[in-house]
């Protein structure tokens, strides 16, 4: 709403404005001649803003005639306060970006209506990092995370505040990510791959953003994910550079009977005596949670693929899935590793699957050789070469 003032028409001639919707005219002539000129200056008005999507139309109480200065075809200021405007396209959106609620012009600063909202784009991210110095993904206020780290460096690339950031699926404490997902919604003039470079180089070195591309508004890194791959590096031998990505077991493991077990878990099982309860008030840590809030968590899980394979002095174990509970995968681990030693017969795994059982909690494998590997959208090809992230070969001279 405006105060009163002298306002200046499209045609330069001078109004009298005195609050709301009334001017201060006098006679029945005059008031039909100013309802013309306000119809014919608003169509104009109009006109103007669709043709010229680029422009920004400023129309400003002339408290001093001669300190009005307009550029047309870019915002304009004066010293009055009072102001009414009318932005769109671009580059009313690039302005408000780079400068908040300003236009920066050769003159100076030009104030641009606050209730603009010029509009946001939204980013799909592949991103790899190391989790060992994370307390997880998800954003904790005292702690560091994956996801603090990247809100860090989008804040300071951008120069945003007001933006959203969201990953397929939240990993745990000291947990790998060789393709996570996350989708970012921010208002910013720069391309996907400009901005791309601009994160990695504010980004920690275990932290480091592979794909940036823009996506639809309907993708939605965590509920358009249709399955998740996650891969367990185990060493059968003791390494120097590689502890913090695997998990190095000393004796000796029979595979053919992991891989007995592991049949057992595939389908859609109930996977009660896998999921952590320990700490569910919160549930900071824990992998993809897709139930709506009130609903109690289910403990039903689809398993499409438990692969026992050999890669040199790895053991990799692949388990792909709809969605995962709390350290679900480092239970089954557990539990197949402890089956290889010899420890539990293969029909064990039945047993703990099929009636409540602490042994799997027991069991927990170590964070360190969890990577969440792939995640899967609708079109995608699951069938993807399983590569470890770090790869362990002696070669004898």
């Amino acid at each position: 709403m405006l105060a009163g003032g002298r306002f200046t028409g499209v045609n330069g001639d001078i109004l009298h404005w005195h609050g709301h919707n009334s001017l201060k005219v006098r006679g029945e002539k005059t008031k039909r001649a100013i309802t013309r000129y306000r119809v014919m200056a608003l169509v104009d008005f109009v006109f103007r803003l669709v043709t010229s999507p680029d422009r920004c139309w400023l129309l400003q109480p002339q408290q001093q005639a001669g300190q009005r200065q307009q550029n047309r075809g870019r915002a304009w200021r004066d010293d009055a306060r009072g102001w009414v405007s009318a932005c769109a396209g671009p580059a009313a959106a690039l302005a408000r970006h780079e400068h908040g609620n300003r236009f920066r012009t050769p003159q100076g600063p030009a104030e641009v209506n606050p209730t603009y909202n010029p509009p946001v784009a939204r980013f799909r991210l592949t991103l790899e990092y190391a989790g060992t110095r994370y307390s997880g993904w998800q954003r904790q206020r005292n702690a560091r995370t994956v996801q603090g780290e990247l809100d860090r460096a989008v804040a300071h690339v951008t120069g945003r505040r007001d933006f959203e950031l969201y990953g397929s699926g939240r990993t745990d404490a000291g947990v790998h990510a060789s393709a996570q997902v996350a989708h970012l919604d921010v208002v910013t003039s720069m391309a996907a791959p400009a901005l791309m470079r601009a994160l990695n180089d504010e980004l920690p070195v275990d932290i480091n953003v592979l794909e940036m591309q823009a996506a639809s508004r309907r993708f939605h890194a965590r509920h358009s994910a249709v399955a998740r791959r996650y891969l367990y590096q185990i060493a059968t031998r003791r390494t120097a550079f590689a502890k913090p990505y695997v998990w190095w077991v000393k004796q000796s493991l029979d595979l053919t009977a992991m891989r007995a077990a592991a049949a057992t878990f595939v389908g859609m099982k109930d996977f009660q005596s896998f999921a952590a309860t320990d700490d569910d008030s919160e549930e900071p840590r824990g992998y993809s949670d897709h139930r709506p809030k009130g609903r109690a968590r289910s403990t039903v899980v689809l398993v499409t693929r438990l692969d026992v394979l050999e890669a040199d002095d790895l053991v990799l174990i692949v388990v792909q899935g709809s969605h995962f509970l709390w350290k679900m995968v480092r239970r089954i681990v557990g539990v197949l590793v402890e089956i290889g030693r010899g420890g539990l017969n293969a029909s064990a795994a039945e047993t703990v699957l099929t009636s409540p059982s602490d042994v799997p909690a027991r069991l927990t494998a170590p964070a360190s050789g969890l990577f969440l590997d792939r995640v899967f959208y609708e079109g995608d090809s699951t069938d993807v070469p399983v590569v470890p992230p770090t790869p362990l070969r002696f070669t004898k001279l």
